[in-house]
């Protein structure tokens, strides 16, 4: 499954997180797509216009490893350090690409956008390979900043 997501709250991107933490899916890739050419309702300062491109395939359901029931109605999606700094590792990578080929059209709304999309690509997929008893942190508490040194530890 491909589809295209942007959303300028965190509560936006935590119902995404939680409706894909329901369905057999895992990640396979994020990148940034230029979405809005900076014209009509949405152009204005403070808005993105770079939509995060979520690339999943199908995961058998028995390969879930982790502390949350696929189908379990709580919703506490976590994190661990490592996955954290590689999500937004990959985010940074995408920031200094772009900003070195189409300087100041990338900006700080498209940057949280995107580390939001890594955030929860890798709390999905870390469903099905995080090593037990590893450190890990609240997915929520890094969306809501989309910034590691906010992130409380659970």
């Amino acid at each position: 499954m491909v589809f295209t997501y942007q959303h300028a709250t965190a509560i936006g991107w935590l119902g995404l997180a939680q409706a894909l933490s329901t369905a057999a899916l895992k990640p396979v890739q994020v990148f940034p797509l230029q979405g809005d050419g900076g014209l009509g309702l949405h152009a204005h300062e403070g808005n993105s216009i770079f939509d995060a491109i979520l690339v999943l395939r199908r995961a058998p359901l028995l390969a879930v490893n982790s502390d949350e029931d696929a189908g379990n109605v709580e919703f506490d999606l976590t994190i661990s350090l490592d996955g954290e700094a590689t999500a937004l590792g990959r985010a940074n990578q995408w920031e200094r690409k772009l900003n070195g080929e189409i300087p100041g059209v990338y900006r700080v709304p498209d940057d949280i956008n995107l580390k939001r999309a890594f955030l929860i690509c890798a709390a999905l997929e870390e469903r099905f390979e995080r090593p037990a008893g590893e450190r890990k942190l609240l997915l929520q508490s890094l969306i809501d900043v989309a910034e590691p040194s906010f992130a409380k530890a659970c």
